[in-house]
């Protein structure tokens, strides 16, 4: 923009020079259309004004990569008059290593038109993204005034998904030694806990009648059975360990390895916790996992956080936390060997058995002392999510 006026103002100059040398007539009718030029070139911007805007498009989809989206936004220009340069200023945040990059894009708009423009970003492991649109400056032809777009729905955020990997061998194992009292029920199978009320459905031939249920069977004139509780035990625990590192491969392979463990155990039947720090909110997350969807819900919820420092180890917070509780196996994942969370772990474990993986920057994981390999075979992709990331 300031060079542009700079070169005209010299352009000016030169014309007027030219003029006065020569003192011919066509030159000043040209001199005197030169100054009134900018003028109308202002006029040509103030028009512009508020006629264009700039708003996000829709993912699309490529039929080479259909797991793969494309993020756009659209520039419209709802004026008579096409535009000169726009430029748009962006910029993409990865969340996960809280990084943010200022990006560009010049481009022009025909009268009633619309341009779509691509993002301009490169993603190399799963996580969240946010994009936030900036400003829009919308030029006049000559490229000496601007005035500013309008942005509809300045910030989106999304998803980098990842392919999970079957586990060659459980490393679930059973403990004998650890006495777990639960006090919790399932919310998808009934049992036969009378202390606890599952639900009620209608009467089916060979039902107790002990469990029909007479106050609901009066006033729905219909016979009504009670479904009683199945208490279930919470027996293992995932601590997921995310520790700041610029390995975009090794942040792939420490989601992969977490949420691939999760969904083999909730497979298996293994009703687990699944524990994570939240950096956004300071505070420790935990959920509790019964199916493969419960893994599948968790994962925007653990990509909406930073990486962590290696002094803030999730080991020593979830214990604080509950100091009471018990489990047979406890599985710790990181990127980073921390002795302090080993030495926590051995002090707060109990009686469980514990795993402990560490993934190194190559890729894979280590085998060396209490750190174990993380059993994974890659190959294996599940149909329920689907996405980008590079496989184990």
């Amino acid at each position: 923009m300031h060079k542009n006026r700079l070169l005209y103002c010299f352009y000016l100059i030169g014309i007027f020079y030219v003029s006065m040398i020569y003192n011919n007539y066509g030159l000043y009718v040209i001199l005197f259309m030169s100054f009134l030029l900018p003028v109308a070139a202002l006029v040509y911007c103030l028009v512009l004004s508020g006629k264009v805007y700039i708003e996000w498009g829709n993912p699309e989809f490529t039929d080479d990569n259909p797991d793969a989206a494309k993020l756009c936004f659209l520039i419209r220009n709802t004026g008579f008059l096409t535009t000169g340069d726009v430029i748009v200023h962006y910029s993409v945040t990865d969340v996960q290593k809280n990084q943010s990059k200022q990006k560009k894009v010049k481009t022009a708009v025909t009268a009633r038109g619309t341009t779509k423009e691509y993002l301009q970003a490169e993603f190399n492991h799963p996580g969240n993204v946010s994009c936030s649109l900036k400003k829009v400056r919308v030029c006049d032809p000559l490229g000496l005034f601007c005035c500013a777009g309008r942005v509809s729905a300045a910030e989106v955020s999304f998803s980098i998904m990842l392919m999970l990997s079957e586990i060659a061998e459980t490393p679930f194992r059973h403990n004998p030694y650890a006495y777990i009292e639960e006090e919790e029920y399932s919310t998808v199978k009934p049992g036969d806990d009378p202390s606890e009320l599952f639900g009620t459905r209608e009467y089916r031939p060979g039902d107790r009648r002990n469990r029909i249920h007479w106050s609901l069977t009066a006033k729905q004139d219909e016979l009504i059975v009670k479904e009683l509780g199945l208490p279930v035990e919470c027996a293992s625990l995932v601590l997921l360990d995310m520790v700041r590192t610029e390995d975009d491969e090794e942040i792939t392979t420490l989601f992969e390895a977490a949420f691939s463990l999760s969904e083999h155990l909730a497979r298996d039947g293994h009703r687990h916790r699944f524990a994570w720090y939240d950096t956004v909110r300071r505070v420790l997350s935990r959920q509790t996992i019964e199916t493969a969807e419960d893994v599948y819900a968790i994962v925007p919820q653990v990509f909406s956080c930073q990486l962590t420092k290696e002094e803030e180890s999730v080991v020593p917070l979830y214990f604080a936390e509950n100091p009471r509780e018990r489990y047979r196996n406890i599985f710790y994942i990181t990127n980073a060997k921390d002795e302090t969370g080993l030495q926590s772990l051995r002090n707060l474990r109990g009686d469980a058995f514990v795993d402990c993986f560490v993934i190194a920057k190559d890729g894979t994981c280590k085998d060396e002392g209490e750190w174990r390999e993380f059993p994974i075979r890659p190959s294996y992709f599940p149909e329920d999510i689907s996405g980008m990331g590079g496989a184990l």
